[in-house]
């Protein structure tokens, strides 16, 4: 059997978090190394740059202010979220909204190579957990880049992490598939997991062999002696979530007044975002 270490990093960013972990296999079995996160930091990120963008552009060839109206800001703000959908598969798209705002219809447009300039600040905070996680793990590289998550569409997170990485991620497994693989890892034992899948193959079989001539109560008994196996995996899995639930709690608070801020006056938002790049 070889002992070849095969380190992985997988990357995960979706609209309001990323984090990134290192890991090493080493014959067939899984070692987490170092673990590196940014919970304020998604795909809600880029869609705020490209509102600010138009919202600047309007206000010098429409005379309008956005962040002086709030249905105009919800507006722009939905039509942006969707424009970072369209431009990872269009080198330039456009903008169009009627009557946004003092009975106007505005258009405007942006070339993907613009939009990737205008969202540097952002690729330097990826940045940060990468390096992290690299140095706590002890390695400067990895052999593979796995990547998942609603906003990993975006092409300048893709040609970031090729660039800092030196090879081009791959997308082997979909953000569900991940879910499933991390929590079969986290909450079930290799001894549990032999008994669950031996149980599955004996229902498996009784079923092609015998399950066709008995009554539905035979049915019922195999598939909750199948479910007591589980039963204690699953209770771990709701344990876990109600943890992270309650230790999220105070950020998802912070996080609802930060919105609320920003629907009644967007301009303090955008006034606080200043001071904290310039900090």
């Amino acid at each position: 059997m070889s002992d070849e270490k095969l380190n992985s990093a997988f990357f995960d960013i979706g609209h309001s978090s990323m984090q990134v972990c290192i890991a090493r296999f080493t014959n067939g079995k899984l070692e987490v190394l170092s673990h590196g996160f940014d919970r304020c930091l998604g795909g809600r990120d880029f869609d705020e740059v490209l509102f600010n963008h138009f919202a600047h552009k309007f206000k010098e060839e429409y005379k309008i202010d956005v962040y002086q109206n709030a249905k105009a800001s919800l507006s722009l703000k939905d039509e942006c979220e969707e424009l970072n959908k369209v431009i990872s598969k269009n080198h330039v798209v456009t903008l169009k909204i009627e009557c946004l705002m003092d009975e106007k219809n505005i258009r405007g447009l942006i070339k993907r190579e613009e939009f990737e300039e205008i969202s540097l600040l952002i690729l330097e905070r990826v940045k940060v957990p990468l390096e992290k996680t690299l140095t706590d793990a002890g390695l400067s590289d990895v052999h593979i880049v796995e990547v998942v998550g609603s906003s990993s569409h975006v092409p300048a997170i893709i040609k970031f992490l090729t660039a800092f990485f030196g090879k081009e991620p791959m997308r082997t497994i979909t953000g569900s598939e991940s879910v499933a693989r991390g929590a079969l890892h986290k909450y079930i034992s290799e001894s549990e997991k032999e008994t669950f899948l031996a149980k599955l193959q004996e229902v498996k079989d009784w079923l092609f062999e015998d399950g066709q001539d008995v009554i539905k109560d035979v049915y019922v008994a195999k598939l909750k002696k199948l479910q007591e196996v589980g039963d204690s995996v699953e209770i771990r899995c709701k344990e876990w979530r109600e943890e992270c639930r309650s230790q999220m709690s105070l950020f998802d608070v912070s996080t609802c007044i930060e919105m609320m801020l920003s629907l009644m006056n967007p301009s303090l938002t955008t006034s606080n975002q200043r001071r904290s790049n310039r900090s």
